[in-house]
């Protein structure tokens, strides 16, 4: 029964990392267009 409960937690932790990667990227890109839409207005 430990086993299983150690994987869950695994599971959750995995999961935990996976959303907080994507998260990341969201935001990397949308800060990436929104500083290219901002050059682009400027020129």
């Amino acid at each position: 029964m430990k086993f299983f409960d150690f994987l869950s937690t695994n599971h959750d932790i995995n999961r935990f990392v996976f959303g907080t990667v994507i998260c990341y990227c969201v935001v990397e890109a949308v800060v990436a267009v929104y500083r290219g839409a901002k050059a682009r207005k400027k020129a």
